[in-house]
């Protein structure tokens, strides 16, 4: 059986062939743009906005997250405010248990008697305001950018109140008590409004209670 090549056929063949065996110049073209080396950038076009680049296969294995370690850190983030709560408590509560166990004797002059009711009154060092804005800024820091941590903190808070309690006898001082219902309140706030920005946290001054007034 015979096959027939028309002459349109033949001179794209040799058109073709021509083209093929006709000498490189020296000037770069689209196709001879491409690399043969070991880099993973390959250019398709003379313009340089449209390079594109092909990534190593060998790079492309992300390195799983370490679980372990990423807990480790959330613990020990943890335990730091449960070790940061207990002095704070120890202070407002000025070693309570003991004096009233009788282990303490309350000893001081005016002077020193004095200094502490003001550390703990509004306002003070030991104060129910200052005392929780110090406990919410190290907790806002131990969460980070990360909301999900807000529950483990919350409860890394109140593990951290209920063993200074247990050191105190197994009841907080009442300003202690207050301190953890006002770092409680913020806890609740945060979880439905979002963590505020900024590395501190400052609370609204408490209003003085019936207690405090009679005091």
């Amino acid at each position: 059986m015979s096959i027939g090549i028309s002459r349109q056929d033949l001179y794209v063949r040799t058109y073709q062939t021509a083209q093929t065996k006709a000498p490189k110049t020296d000037e770069p073209t689209a196709d001879t743009n491409a690399t043969t080396s070991d880099s993973t950038s390959v250019n398709l076009d003379v313009s340089k906005n449209d390079t594109v680049v092909y990534s190593d296969p060998r790079l492309n294995k992300t390195a799983a997250p370490d679980l372990q370690a990423l807990l480790e850190e959330s613990n020990r983030k943890a335990q730091d405010i449960i070790n940061l709560i207990k002095p704070l408590v120890e202070q407002q509560g000025l070693e309570l248990s003991k004096v009233v166990s009788g282990q303490q004797k309350i000893s001081a002059s005016p002077e020193a008697i004095k200094a502490a009711q003001a550390a703990v009154a509004d306002g003070g060092e030991f104060s129910v305001q200052k005392t929780a804005e110090r406990i919410l800024s190290f907790a806002k820091a131990a969460i980070g950018d990360d909301p999900a941590k807000l529950d483990k903190i919350t409860k890394a808070v109140e593990q951290g109140f209920k063993e200074a309690s247990d050191i105190l006898g197994g009841t907080l001082p009442d300003i202690s008590k207050q301190t953890l219902e006002a770092i409680r309140t913020e806890f609740a706030r945060w979880k439905s409004d979002g963590i505020p920005s900024g590395d501190t946290v400052s609370l609204a001054k408490p209003a003085t209670t019936s207690t405090q007034k009679a005091a």
